[in-house]
């Protein structure tokens, strides 16, 4: 931040840079304009500022904080009485904005591509911008606006996403159940397919398991035209050998891919624990087979975090529940800690370990402890599910349910 201004608020910078941008007509941010913005602010002004010193606070490689005459040069250039002004409009305006926009959106929509474009930039760099942003696209999918939603990939920031970032977790699931939820994906499979933030960030991150038979599989067959790496190919082998399986072809004609599957890579647990799984499934009648396949676990989770693992065995449970057949299951549970004291304040990591209760519930049933199993199950909070698995994990809870009824008094 700049020196001597008293704001914590790591943002405040980033935002006086998009207020300038919208400001003027052209763009701060390629090298030969940085001498236009010199000259604007000397003639708007009468202060000069070295094309070096823009370049300073308008490049993103450069970390110097700048002078607090340059902010009010350029603040003044810019229709503000300084820097100091700037702050305050800019404190007054986000939560109020925040709540105008989001009602005129409801009531409203946006007006073209550049309105789209013009409201997305004035939050990008606020609180708000996942909020603003999705029901930017909610609002451009009920609407069918094919040409905003095809480049919504393109916009900046809004899909990086880590761990701790929880707001943005949810964003990406609100804007993947919103396109579930709509016809208008069916348009834009092309689109998505080949775009590289929309194949990380949309189908690989939001994989709608329900919907195999539907857009989502569509999707993962144009998806494989274009991205062809080994990981990306299991990736999309092992999600239609289990739509096959899932519609009662079990010589799937995707299940040799797996089967024979051999890289010197490392490939995402998630991905080698639908492999694994798939696997057992169809040999689930071959024990040396399974008992080598589970051997393959502990490698498999020894590269990843605490979110990742938790994921990775609950999707290899919830494969292999449908043989009914507690011994993979028991086997794959022993290398999570499970406890009913979540270990993390991720949703994710939370969502999993509620959603494994399931299982571990069946395995205790199946053990000979019905009362235990029931114990187990009353644990399970439906609140702490993954939108995509809701159908799914509802069928799986009735069905260990009955089993436990039919066998406690």
């Amino acid at each position: 931040m700049p020196k001597g201004i008293p704001i914590e608020d790591n943002n405040l910078l980033e935002r006086f840079k998009v207020a300038v941008q919208q400001k003027i007509c052209f763009n701060v941010t390629l090298h030969r304009n940085y001498s236009l913005l010199s000259e604007l602010i000397y003639e708007k002004t009468n202060c000069k500022i070295s094309t070096s010193t823009i370049k300073r606070i308008f490049s993103n490689t450069h970390q110097t904080s700048p002078s607090k005459y340059s902010l009010d040069c350029i603040a003044r250039a810019i229709g503000f009485l300084g820097w100091d002004d700037f702050v305050t409009k800019d404190l007054e305006f986000s939560e109020f904005e925040y709540h105008y926009i989001i009602q005129y959106l409801k009531n409203n929509g946006y007006n073209n591509a550049d309105d789209f474009q013009s409201i997305f930039y004035r939050f990008l760099e606020t609180p708000y911008c996942f909020k603003v942003s999705s029901a930017l696209i909610e609002e451009a999918i009920q609407t069918n606006d094919v040409e905003v939603l095809s480049t919504i990939f393109d916009l900046p920031k809004i899909w990086e996403l880590n761990s701790d970032d929880q707001l943005g977790m949810f964003f990406h699931k609100e804007v993947g159940m919103l396109f579930r939820n709509s016809t208008v994906i069916n348009k834009l499979i092309k689109v998505y397919a080949k775009h590289p933030v929309a194949q990380t960030s949309y189908i690989e991150l939001e994989v709608d398991e329900e919907r195999l038979n539907g857009y989502y599989g569509a999707l993962l067959e144009e998806y494989t035209k274009h991205k062809t790496n080994t990981e990306a190919q299991l990736f999309y082998h092992c999600l239609m050998c289990q739509r096959d399986f899932e519609n009662g072809d079990y010589n799937s004609a995707h299940f040799n891919y797996l089967l024979f599957f051999k890289t010197e890579e490392k490939i995402h647990p998630i991905t080698g624990a639908r492999r694994l799984a798939l696997i057992i499934v169809k040999n689930i009648d071959n024990p040396e087979l399974v008992d080598s396949l589970l051997d393959e676990i502990p490698d498999l989770l020894n590269i990843v975090g605490e979110e990742h693992t938790y994921f990775s065995i609950y999707k290899f449970c919830d494969l292999v529940f449908q043989t009914r057949n507690p011994y993979p299951i028991k086997t794959a549970l022993s290398y999570l800690p499970l406890t009913t004291h979540y270990p993390s304040c991720n949703y994710n990591a939370n969502s999993c370990l509620n959603m494994l209760k399931i299982y571990e519930s069946f395995v205790l049933l199946k053990e000979g402890e019905p009362q235990k199993a029931k114990e187990k199950l009353e644990t399970y909070n439906r609140i702490y599910c993954f939108p995509y698995f809701l159908e799914k994990i509802k069928i799986h809870y009735n069905i260990v349910n009955r089993m436990i009824m039919d066998n406690v008094q």
